[in-house]
């Protein structure tokens, strides 16, 4: 076969801003072959016809995230209905990529600004404040824990049942749950448990708990959230003045914890207690 209007696989990997390898490789697979091999040289030349048609397909198909699989599939026998069904199938997928990524980007918009309150001690630590909070559907271990590296291999396995998009790097999404008859004995001990709050189209079999909606009384503290005891006198004597009583077990909202600092006093943590008005 004549070289006329052909070219190298090197001149042909510069035009088209890929590597030489690339082509071999493609080559190797039986994705795009090229128009002439030199039987004594075993130089590779291509057509700018032909090969780099297809080329140019293969460079956009891959900006499409389908595999080498995928794209040898669709340049097969191809046809107005082939790859109109092809295509149609990649755009329901990114769809759902590009929804998943709006999602991802909103939780780290959240998580970014809790960081930054953070940083610039932005709560307002001495502030006991009343707030109404939502149902929250739980997947929280079925045994309490006082240490922490137990604690975190609880945390790991109720993660792995999570069926939807895992909170980044924390995300408000982990709690410890203190039990009540601890809190209204002032036994306050350092067991608890620990869970993950469900998503709210989340209907996974692994949940098996639920904290009802109500009024809670709320305060932001720094440290370890197992040192509590201080901050539930605090919230004990406010519920006092406002003639309140504690009706549910204390919520510890992990708002910035270890997933972003090795400094134990940089944790940030919500704690909330269920109450109702007394008669």
């Amino acid at each position: 076969m004549k070289r006329k209007n052909l070219i190298s696989i090197t001149e042909f990997a510069r035009l088209r801003g890929v590597t030489t390898e690339t082509l071999r490789h493609y080559d190797r697979i039986g994705l795009l072959k090229p128009a002439y091999i030199d039987p004594k040289t075993g130089m590779r030349y291509y057509s700018l016809a032909f090969e780099d048609e297809k080329l140019g397909t293969i460079i956009e198909l891959k900006q499409l995230d389908m595999s080498l699989g995928e794209i040898n599939n669709f340049l097969h026998e191809r046809s107005l209905n082939k790859s109109y069904v092809t295509l149609k199938k990649k755009q329901a997928e990114l769809k759902a990529k590009i929804e998943n990524m709006k999602l991802l980007y909103n939780v780290l918009d959240q998580r970014i600004l809790k960081i930054e309150q953070a940083i610039l001690h932005d709560y307002d630590f001495d502030r006991i404040y009343l707030k109404h909070i939502n149902k929250r559907r739980i997947i929280i271990s079925e045994l309490g824990y006082t240490d922490e590296y137990d604690l975190n291999r609880a945390a790991i396995i109720i993660e792995r049942k999570l069926d939807e998009t895992a909170p980044i790097l924390g995300g408000e999404r982990f709690i410890l749950v203190f039990p009540y008859e601890n809190i209204i004995r002032d036994n306050i001990k350092n067991e608890c448990r620990i869970g993950i709050v469900m998503g709210k189209d989340n209907n996974s079999i692994y949940e098996n708990f639920r904290i009802e909606s109500g009024l809670y009384v709320c305060t932001y503290r720094f440290g370890s959230p197992f040192d509590i005891k201080v901050s539930l006198q605090s919230i004990k004597e406010f519920c006092f003045k406002k003639k309140l009583r504690i009706c549910g077990n204390l919520i510890a909202v992990l708002t910035v914890d270890m997933s972003v600092t090795d400094i134990p006093e940089e944790n940030v943590y919500e704690l909330q207690v269920p109450v109702i008005k007394q008669i």
